[in-house]
């Protein structure tokens, strides 16, 4: 049998088939994790500070807005409450002086001639007193009245007088401050509530010892000016006795329950020691908090209180709270949502990087893979002449086989012992299996 084909070639045609005559496999080395550089770390952290500054700075900003528009609210409602005050105020003292006034010109009269004095021609002839005082009475020394304007609480002490008359009784007025003399206002319409108590406005004469001249003092003013001054819901307007600490008359929807008794309440300390302010807190009236102004009457031991629930003055800052609440979810959603797509995209473009640059080794490393194997395979490739010289040898068998194991072109001495009939390649035919070429 003639020797084998020489080991070298043998080894090179193994090394450039591969695999039943594929291509060796190259690894491709893949990064299994990822790590974050110290950049990224620096400017995720940076992205995470400016993202809480920002939104610190919108809800300081927010509150701070809501805060100069509550200061604002206040200021205006102290200036709305404190010119009802000043000017009610006003109107009273003007009233009482009247009375005063008229008071003083009977008591001169009757200094001259008490038997002449008739108080029912005084008061027609002092028109100005009819819309102000209810009546004009001369008491005695007890109290009890001798002569008056009206003939029923003649005999009668004039602090009792006036059992038949709407004294501290609950009133009800139209929206304009006008009693309705029918006093059938309809259920469901607009209306004012009231209630007042006289009050009594006295000047000592000189005879008898120990009498007085004096007149009964309703405020029917408080009223119309409560209508006019827009106060809303729980507002109100309201007479205060200082000395007493009681109120003398109440305007608005706290009159048909009212607490009267003021002593002990911090509104009535406040009012004892300033002449006029503002304060603010719950209402011993009827528990409601409110805004309230006051002012003490010159001369008299009386004070107007001009009051506007917190709610009614703050309502136009619900609206406005709702929103800055609104735009704070907002604009902090926004920031967010940036901050997110720059982490995103600071980590994604490192990450692409790195992505590009592994390719880009992968792409060289299979290039030189390529490179080698084809300088590899060229090596291990024998020319036409190299083969046609093999294939002339008369000694040797000799054969080529291609990719599947399959023969392809072989010589004579081959034929003769492989048992290969020698014109096999050129009819198309010529396969042996491996076996039979052992064999």
């Amino acid at each position: 049998m003639p020797a084998p084909l020489p080991q070298r070639r043998r080894s090179k045609r193994r090394v450039s088939s591969g695999s039943r005559g594929l291509p060796p496999t190259l690894a491709v080395r893949t990064s299994k994790t990822t790590t974050i550089d110290p950049m990224q770390w620096l400017s995720f952290i940076a992205i995470g500070l400016i993202s809480i500054a920002l939104i610190v700075l919108i809800w300081t900003l927010t509150n701070r807005t809501l805060a100069d528009q509550a200061f604002q609210v206040r200021a205006r409602t102290d200036q709305q409450v404190t010119s009802v005050t000043f000017v009610l105020a006003r109107e009273i003292q003007d009233e009482l002086q009247l009375i005063d006034q008229s008071l003083a010109i009977v008591q001169e009269d009757w200094k001259k001639n008490s038997d002449t004095v008739d108080l029912a021609a005084w008061r027609k002839q002092l028109l100005a007193l009819t819309g102000v005082a209810n009546d004009i009475f001369v008491a005695d020394q007890n109290g009890v009245i001798v002569q008056g304007t009206i003939p029923q609480s003649i005999g009668q002490g004039f602090g009792s007088a006036y059992v038949t008359y709407p004294n501290g009784s609950l009133e009800t007025f139209d929206r304009t401050g006008v009693k309705d003399p029918t006093d059938r206002i309809p259920d469901g319409a607009d209306k004012i509530e009231s209630r007042q108590f006289l009050t009594y406005i006295l000047r000592p004469l000189d005879k008898p010892r120990g009498w007085w001249i004096g007149a009964s003092y309703r405020s029917e003013g408080i009223t119309k000016l409560f209508a006019g001054a827009k106060l809303g819901q729980n507002g109100l307007i309201g007479l205060v006795a200082i000395k007493r600490g009681g109120l003398q008359a109440i305007v608005g929807s706290a009159a048909q329950f009212a607490n009267m008794d003021l002593a002990q309440s911090e509104l009535i300390e406040q009012i004892r020691k300033n002449d006029a302010g503002v304060w603010a807190g719950t209402t011993p009236v009827d528990n409601v908090p409110r805004i309230i102004a006051y002012e003490r009457i010159p001369g008299r031991d009386m004070a107007v209180v001009v009051g506007l629930s917190l709610e009614t003055a703050m309502q136009p800052l619900s609206g406005m709270a709702l929103l800055a609440n609104g735009l704070e979810v907002v604009g902090s959603l926004v920031v967010l949502t940036i901050a997110g797509i720059l982490v995103w995209t600071v980590a994604t473009t490192r990450s692409a990087a790195l992505r590009k640059r592994a390719h880009e080794r992968t792409e060289l490393d299979l290039t030189n893979a390529r490179h080698e194997l084809a300088v590899t395979r060229a090596r291990t490739l024998l020319t036409e002449h190299e083969v046609g010289t093999l294939l002339s040898s008369q000694t040797d068998g000799v054969a080529r086989l291609d990719g599947e194991q399959r023969l392809r072109t072989w010589n004579r001495r081959f034929a003769e012992l492989a048992g290969v009939p020698l014109d096999a390649a050129s009819a198309g035919m010529g396969t042996v299996a491996r076996s039979g070429l052992k064999a």
